[in-house]
């Protein structure tokens, strides 16, 4: 019979600091061209974050912190039943050249955004960022679930099963333009995009700015109440 080792609180923070750093590098690598890498950042950001059924645990629920800290958004606040906002993407921003354009995500400059505010992990996890072009809603949580099971982060199916999330990769999120201007079909969405692709990959980007920023805010706080 194997025999169970519980980590101690010292492998736990080598795990943390090892995992921090292997988002940072991945963060880098992304913010230097390579736009795949936001697959390795959703499963990074899966395993500090996600706590799921049964014996899945977050690192940070394991370390007891995932709920001690508030956590960076720009998002307004919205009741659930908000209907979908038309090409509702917060966090991104089109840098465009004589190559063509490209999705890229606000970082720093979420500081400049009006509706910057910190708020508790469930709030931050479940409040939607993007709809999709069918107007299904995701989350941080939904979206780094969908990249990291589904579009190769962990695992790479032979068909997508999961609709909405194809439709979001395709149409960027796009949703409800249609609605409030019925000339404005998916098929010139598409169009108009085509050559500013990638804002899902630049979401995941944002959403680890944002764990990296309120991490650091987080450990500043905490400093100055022990000083």
């Amino acid at each position: 019979m194997t025999r169970r080792h519980n980590r101690s609180d010292a492998e736990l923070e080598a795990e943390l600091n090892e995992q921090l750093a292997a988002l940072q590098a991945s963060c880098a690598s992304y913010d230097a061209g390579q736009l795949w890498e936001a697959k390795r950042i959703a499963a990074t950001l899966y395993l500090l974050l996600h706590d799921g059924h049964g014996k899945t645990k977050s690192l940070f629920t394991q370390l007891g912190g995932r709920d001690k800290f508030k956590y960076f958004t720009v998002l307004p606040e919205l009741p659930d039943n908000a209907p979908p906002l038309p090409g509702r993407m917060p966090f991104i921003m089109v840098r465009a050249g004589t190559w063509g354009a490209t999705c890229i995500p606000a970082l720093e400059e979420s500081h400049n955004m009006p509706w910057k505010r910190f708020v508790a992990f469930d709030v931050w996890w479940n409040e939607t960022v993007f709809f999709s072009a069918a107007g299904e809603r995701f989350s941080r949580k939904g979206l780094i679930i969908a990249v990291r099971n589904k579009d190769g982060g962990s695992h790479f199916d032979e068909a997508m099963d999961d609709e909405a999330y194809g439709e979001l990769k395709r149409f960027n999120g796009m949703a409800g333009i249609n609605e409030f201007n019925p000339e404005f079909t998916r098929e010139k969405i598409g169009r108009a995009i085509e050559h500013a692709p990638n804002a899902h990959r630049a979401t995941i980007r944002q959403i680890a700015w944002e764990i990296l920023y309120s991490l650091a805010e987080a450990t500043k706080a905490a400093q100055n109440r022990t000083t």
